[in-house]
């Protein structure tokens, strides 16, 4: 995303969207994985209440290492 596009609102309307589609299909909880070293989207995340769970993956990306952490919300 376009860092002048950032804090107007888009990721949390999307965010939004993606947890009442998924309540409207009946699921009751959601899991999501985020770069680690990523603080703004990671704080995105736990102002719309989803919760680090402490797992923790590596991803390979091109050739490079790099660390994910989960969160998880109940819908």
């Amino acid at each position: 995303m376009d860092p002048d596009a950032w804090g107007g609102g888009v990721g949390g309307a999307l965010l939004s969207a993606a947890e009442a589609a998924l309540a409207a299909d009946g699921f009751t909880a959601a899991v999501l994985w985020v770069l680690r070293d990523n603080p703004r989207a990671r704080s995105v995340y736990e102002r719309r209440g989803w919760t680090y769970d402490n797992a923790e993956q590596d991803l390979d990306f091109n050739g490079t290492a790099v660390r994910e952490v989960r969160y998880a919300k109940s819908l």
